[in-house]
């Protein structure tokens, strides 16, 4: 071996730069003090896991679709990764529920576990409980279906539109927090400031769809033709929800689906 070389510690391939050509691991990687774990390991981890963290929730709340576009064309390295962040967000607003529950007493009056039915109706609600983050990551591939058959001009496959379809579910769950603070804290359930919570919570996510696409979009298309195919990105969507209910209309028999 010559002087001043040495092997890569993760993978024994012989280092000629800062960084591993085969595995990427730093070339300065050396035994763990106590002063590395503090300054390196612990304060250095810690913050640019939460400069990656913050920045992407930030970004998702003031310039969603240019951030997803980013994501898609490779600029990855200041985001956070899209999908983990959604089970942050859905972890935490459960967290947040459970806790204002707790704290506030309210009791689940539910008398029901499973599907319950009567001579016509079907209550998925249970279910819908209990497999939610199933569920809702389900969606994405719907969005990206959508997606798929309304903006070809875009030339995005489809797993490129199941990361924009990521990202709408990334900002329901973000929004839906201001939902879940507003209804167990000192906010009246039902009032004019409640029911102004929620209404711009619905619109935000009513609207997200659009703020993602367009800066893909706005190239390659006049604002009608864009008008136009999101109108059929919501028509899609619908339709395809409105399948999954008669799948499950199929499955029990009855013509009536409840949740909740």
């Amino acid at each position: 071996m010559e002087a001043g070389k040495h092997a890569c510690l993760n993978c024994d391939t012989m280092l000629t730069g800062a960084y591993c050509s085969s595995c990427g691991q730093k070339a300065d990687t050396h035994r763990i003090t106590m002063k590395h774990l503090i300054e390196h390991e612990l304060v250095h981890g810690i913050w640019h896991f939460d400069k990656g963290l913050l920045y992407t929730v930030r970004e998702s709340f003031v310039r969603p679709g240019s951030m997803a576009i980013d994501y898609i064309r490779g600029k990855r390295v200041k985001y956070y990764n899209v999908f983990y962040l959604i089970l942050i967000v859905l972890g935490l607003n459960l967290l947040l529920a459970k806790y204002f529950k707790e704290y506030y007493h309210i009791v689940d009056n539910s008398t029901h576990k499973g599907l319950v039915v009567d001579e016509r109706t079907a209550d998925v609600s249970y279910y819908v409980k209990l497999y939610l983050k199933f569920l809702l990551f389900l969606i994405i591939p719907l969005f990206a279906l959508s997606g798929l058959a309304s903006f070809r001009k875009l030339k995005l496959n489809f797993a490129e539109h199941m990361v924009i379809g990521s990202h709408l579910l990334l900002a329901g769950a973000m929004w839906y927090f201001f939902v879940i603070v507003g209804l167990y804290t000192s906010i009246e359930y039902g009032s004019v400031l409640f029911n102004s919570i929620v209404w711009a919570v619905g619109i935000m996510v009513m609207i997200q769809p659009i703020r993602l696409y367009y800066p893909a979009a706005k190239n390659e298309y006049t604002m009608r033709g864009f008008m136009l195919r999101m109108l059929q990105w919501y028509a899609i969507v619908a339709v395809l929800l409105f399948c999954c209910l008669l799948i499950v209309a199929g499955l029990t028999g009855k013509t009536h689906i409840k949740i909740g």
